[in-house]
């Protein structure tokens, strides 16, 4: 994913990465299963995990439930 206009043109990508403390490695985690993180607003929503793809559909849980910018699918590599 291109962080900007000009990256996407000069075919240039980054690095990011967001830490989810989670129970287990597979199955559906439900968002009261995902450890708090200090400073954060607790998640609504699931994160479904099948053999080497994980599905995030995580809500910040303020006044207006605002989606994570991270919801989506993504391919997992296990370390």
């Amino acid at each position: 994913m291109a962080h900007d206009p000009i990256s996407a043109f000069l075919r240039q990508t980054y690095e990011d990465s967001l830490t989810f403390l989670l129970p287990r490695n597979k199955g559906v985690i439900q968002s009261n299963e995902i450890k708090e993180l200090q400073g954060r607003y607790k998640p609504t929503g699931t994160i479904s995990i099948d053999k080497d793809e994980m599905s995030i559909k995580l809500y910040y849980d303020n006044e207006q439930t605002d989606p994570y910018s991270w919801n989506g699918k993504y391919n997992l590599q296990f370390r």
